[in-house]
């Protein structure tokens, strides 16, 4: 795939004749899993673009990545649009990256003509409780996490995936054949953007926003769940897609394709 370098960062880049559409992808993430998706709207005319955010490949690898904020991250994203966009596109984010998309927003409301998130991080006035996690062992392993995050984070070390946290809250939908291939693409996290998550020290609120924003959930997703999904479309006066056989990775479990196709739809319907 093409890769061109923009604001000193690698951008994934599937030129079309039509209307921009921007990809950030979520932490330990990369341009890498949104390819599907990308090639779906190219090939529909759309100009792809998904952003690699520092520390993440095929950029190098950062020492001091477990102290990189979310504003940080915003940085890396605003440097890259302003460089490739004049004209008003859609804006697609993952999980951190759909919280780093609902803040880009905020600040830039006049440049985003549609935002869509999927399995979202949520900011601040959205919450969940332990018990709204759907077994006791994944409170239990939630509580562990969180300990484990707080406890990196003051050293200001990396959060580095899991291939057992991996395939159970991420992957877990993707065909079993197929989640190592998936943990090996995944790279280090910063730990400090990981606690201003947890913490909900990013407070956004887009109900005022005159624009098309949809949220789109996997019912079937152990870490950005349902229930917090639910919250963040309330809070954004945004329209909520939900898919019941769907978990994380909704942009590369099978039947992306149908996901795809469903926000195409929603995109033709607002203009």
């Amino acid at each position: 795939m093409p890769l061109e370098t923009i604001n000193n960062l690698f951008v994934e880049h599937l030129p079309g004749d039509g209307h921009k559409m921007i990809f950030i992808h979520g932490a330990g993430g990369g341009s890498w899993y949104w390819l599907p998706f990308m090639k779906f709207y190219n090939q529909r005319g759309f100009d792809c673009y998904a952003i690699n955010l520092r520390g993440h490949a095929p950029n190098h690898f950062m020492d001091n990545i477990g102290g990189v904020s979310i504003y940080d991250y915003l940085d890396d994203v605003s440097g890259v649009l302003d460089e490739i966009a004049s004209d008003k596109y859609t804006l697609f984010g993952h999980s951190m990256g759909g919280l780093i998309a609902q803040q880009y927003t905020a600040d830039n409301p006049d440049k985003v003509s549609d935002l869509i998130v999927l399995g979202s991080a949520p900011p601040g006035q959205v919450t969940i409780t332990r018990s709204e996690l759907p077994r006791l062992s994944d409170r239990i392993r939630a509580h562990l996490i969180n300990w484990g995050l707080r406890h990196v984070a003051r050293k200001k070390k990396p959060v580095v995936p899991v291939y057992s946290v991996t395939k159970r809250y991420i992957a877990n939908c993707i065909p079993s054949t197929e989640q190592r291939e998936f943990f090996t693409k995944l790279v280090p996290e910063s730990s400090l953007a990981g606690i201003e998550v947890a913490d909900g020290l990013i407070r956004i609120n887009l109900s005022k926003l005159n624009i098309p924003k949809a949220v789109v959930c996997g019912e079937l997703d152990f870490m950005s769940v349902a229930s917090m999904q639910h919250q963040l479309a309330e809070l954004h006066n945004a329209d909520l897609i939900t898919y019941p056989n769907h978990a994380h990775m909704l942009m590369i479990e099978p039947g992306w394709e149908g996901i795809a196709q469903d926000l195409l739809d929603w995109i033709n319907n607002q203009s």
